[in-house]
């Protein structure tokens, strides 16, 4: 049975030339209109104890919840077929890998502290992310969230 290490929500993902795995966290989703869309990447690592079950089929979902509790997005079950990155070897008897979903022109409605829920093969995990507004004084300067 997979289950989910890391969950980052991240504005965008990439591979080094030596295949290493970038991310950009997003502490604060700064879009310049609520409502508006907003497009952001969702990162995650996978491990599975058992090396025998580790190329089995699994399931995997993703929810996006607002700050009232309302659905902003529902992947709905999609079926995946693990192509595991580091495999068994006699020390370690672990499969793991990593992946990552773009999601495009999320509906953000409404200013607040938003979550994501993963759940893969009955396992889940949640992250929550605040949203508001970019304004004038944090759009020149500091870009690290402080006020300018």
């Amino acid at each position: 049975m997979w289950e989910i290490g890391y969950l980052i929500v991240c504005e965008d993902v990439g591979k080094t030339s030596n295949g290493e795995l970038m991310m950009k966290p997003i502490g604060v989703m700064s879009p310049i209109n609520i409502p508006g869309n907003y497009s952001f990447y969702i990162a995650f690592s996978l491990f599975n104890k058992d090396i025998n079950k580790s190329k089995e089929d699994g399931v995997l979902r993703f929810i996006v919840k607002d700050p009232n509790n309302g659905v902003v997005e529902d992947s709905g079950d999609l079926n995946f077929n693990p192509i595991p990155l580091n495999e068994s070897s006699d020390e370690h008897e672990l499969a793991t890998g990593e992946a990552d979903i773009r999601l495009n022109n999320v509906e953000l409605n409404i200013e607040g502290v938003y979550e994501v829920e993963l759940i893969i093969d009955g396992n889940s995990k949640r992250v929550k992310f605040p949203v508001k507004v970019k304004n004038k004084s944090n759009q020149q300067g500091a870009t690290d969230g402080r006020k300018v």
